[in-house]
């Protein structure tokens, strides 16, 4: 959705701020009364390792693999920081009490910013899967009961952030989209703006040649108050063999394109008889620049 440098280097932050609290929590954590920790905090602590090497891997690699395997990039991080939060959930099944699940949000803002609402809601699936997996071994291994409505009130809480992220995610990169449109347009126009006159009506030209109208004619209007006339086959000629005048009246070029092949039809010449017979066989196409 965002570019990838910039995805990347925010996926970065996020994860050195993940791994730092990883570690503070297990420091601080303090069981409930009754309940021992059924692992070495150390062992907790290797959580944070892959997010340390997922983010070296980001700054070594990460704009050659976002270049040439951008959806194995974009998949493969999500996959990694998915498996480090459903690994950190799981780790503390033995505590009911623990609200550690909130960070499964985590993963779905991520899916969210890479690939928008389908990413977001296909991250949230996986997890919820993970989830119920987790919460049916620790009802096995612990003796905890299962409350089938604790998992869906928090699956459903992690499915709302999941589907409002992932719209905004996607209205947003669809609104960037247009911006970078509108630039586009607006850089096309300030060069076409800065070319000389005989680049922009050769331009003109060649642009009517193109859509089938040949030959094709554009009248200009002069200062002295004719029209100049271009041909698209002779350049921009100062004058035209089918034209009796160089200098056309003003009154005489409002004419109409009619189509391919047709006859120019002269809307405003009724005192120039002459000039309908003079573009029988041609268009006209009159551009006042």
């Amino acid at each position: 959705m965002a570019t990838a440098g910039g995805t990347d280097a925010l996926l970065r932050m996020v994860r050195w701020l993940a791994a730092a609290f990883v570690l503070l929590q297990l420091a601080l954590y303090t069981p409930p009364p009754g309940l021992d920790v059924p692992f070495a905090r150390w062992v907790g602590a290797l959580a944070a390792v892959p997010l340390v090497l997922l983010n070296v891997l980001s700054l070594l690699a990460g704009p050659r693999l976002a270049r040439h395997r951008p959806r194995l990039w974009t998949v493969g991080q999500l996959a990694v920081d998915s498996a480090v939060a459903v690994g950190l959930v799981a780790l503390f099944t033995f505590d009911t009490t623990s609200a550690l699940w909130a960070v499964l949000v985590l993963p779905v803002l991520e899916g969210a910013l890479t690939a928008g609402r389908r990413g977001a809601v296909l991250t949230w699936a996986g997890l919820t899967g993970a989830y119920v997996l987790r919460e049916l071994w620790g009802a096995a291994h612990y003796g905890h009961v299962l409350y089938v409505d604790s998992v869906t009130y928090r699956s459903g809480i992690v499915f709302l952030v999941a589907l409002a992220t992932g719209s905004l995610a996607q209205r947003l990169a669809a609104q960037v989209a247009e911006g970078d449109v509108l630039r586009h347009v607006a850089v096309a126009t300030r060069r076409m703006s800065s070319l000389h006159e005989a680049e922009v009506l050769r331009q003109v030209l060649d642009a009517a040649t193109a859509a089938g109208f040949g030959p094709v004619r554009l009248l200009r209007p002069h200062p002295a108050g004719g029209w100049r006339s271009s041909s698209a086959r002779s350049g921009d000629a100062p004058c035209d063999a089918l034209v009796p005048d160089c200098w056309l009246p003003s009154q005489a070029v409002a004419a109409e394109l009619t189509g391919p092949g047709a006859t120019a039809t002269v809307l405003a010449a009724a005192d120039l008889p002459w000039l309908r017979s003079a573009y029988r066989n041609a268009q006209v196409v009159v551009a006042p620049l």
